[in-house]
């Protein structure tokens, strides 16, 4: 059970709420983390306890529940691969929550904490002149920590987010740089943005048999008389936006046009009059002023950028290969009953 606080006063005050913050928390345990692992691969100085290493058992009730779920995401029968993901997700969450559990987690969170104190006033056994600390002592004597599906989510990310907290210190070399460029390229692209002129046909105007036919031959008309974009505009329709447009990125354009327009003005040079465009409003013969970015940025306009994303794939690598650790340390075992489905992937 719990002692009763007498809460410190003034500084002491500021001090204690300090120490007692799960900033800090995640600060001194990431440290140690990062500062070594013991021979059996349990993070320095971590772990209370030692962690429950029975065997790990996923029952047919539990099969079927995996089952059910798939088939009320999906609208079918998991097949044998997409059965053992599942399974393999299950186990590797009840590690996690394990391990979590061993290195005291649950111990000071605050999410934690007001959950189990929710529950026990629920359940009623929450009871008069108790302090929250004896609640929440009560709470885990009773197994309400191991009960609660929001506790073991809690527990899990919480675990999952020190690993990755660890590999942050981790600065990623030149080539790491270049070859995570190179394969999210499309990722650090610098947006076109083009400037244009159009003449509008409406569809709604001319109606949609006569419009396109109506562009093609008005493109054809501005082309033969070489027209300036200021007399030219007079051949088409109004537009009720305007005319001329000035460094409209492709989000801008998909707003103003569509999705269509979007991306067909991108592919159109910026020598004479072009189209027909279409768009959501009818067609749109475009005289390209300007095109401005497109492609992708170099390495260095990226390098920041970039890094971040590399730092994310080690974090990602490192709990990964923490989970593959710590697996070797359990026994699954899967009471398949009739699912022969999952059984044979």
């Amino acid at each position: 059970m719990g002692v009763r606080r007498q809460e410190p006063q003034d500084t002491e005050v500021i001090g204690a709420r300090f120490f007692r913050s799960p900033a800090l928390h995640f600060l001194v345990i990431g440290a140690l983390l990062f500062a070594g692992r013991a021979a059996n691969g349990t993070p320095a100085g971590l772990a209370r306890v030692q962690a429950d290493r029975s065997p790990i058992v996923i029952a047919r009730v539990d099969l079927e529940d995996l089952r059910l779920r798939h088939v009320e995401t999906t609208g079918r029968e998991p097949d044998a691969a997409a059965f053992r993901y599942m399974i393999d997700r299950l186990v590797e969450d009840e590690i996690l929550y394990r391990e979590a559990l061993a290195m005291g987690l649950d111990r000071g969170d605050q999410t934690v904490r007001w959950r189990l104190v929710e529950k026990m006033e629920y359940l009623s056994e929450s009871r008069a002149g108790q302090s929250e600390d004896e609640i929440v002592d009560r709470a885990i004597v009773i197994g309400l920590v191991r009960e609660d599906p929001i506790i073991r989510g809690v527990l899990i990310r919480k675990y999952g987010m020190l690993v990755r907290f660890a590999a942050q210190y981790q600065r990623p070399t030149a080539e790491q740089l270049r070859d995570y460029y190179v394969r999210n390229r499309g990722l650090y692209e610098n947006p076109l943005r083009v400037s244009f002129t159009h003449v509008f046909f409406s569809k709604q105007q001319r109606g949609v048999e006569n419009v396109r036919a109506d562009a093609e031959a008005g493109l054809a008309s501005l082309v033969a008389s070489a027209a300036e974009p200021g007399e030219a505009i007079q051949s088409g329709d109004v537009f009720h936006m305007g005319h001329e447009f000035h460094n409209q990125s492709a989000q801008e354009l998909q707003r103003l046009f569509g999705p269509r327009f979007a991306e067909e003005i991108g592919k159109h040079a910026t020598a004479g009059w072009t189209g027909p465009i279409r768009s959501s409003f009818g067609y749109h013969v475009v005289l390209i002023s300007g095109r401005v970015g497109g492609g992708a940025l170099p390495l260095d306009a990226a390098k920041s950028r970039i890094a971040e994303g590399v730092k994310n794939e080690l974090r990602a690598r490192a709990l990964r290969e923490k989970i593959e650790e710590l697996k070797k340390a359990y026994k699954v075992e899967i009471q398949w009953g009739d699912l022969a489905a999952g059984r044979d992937a």
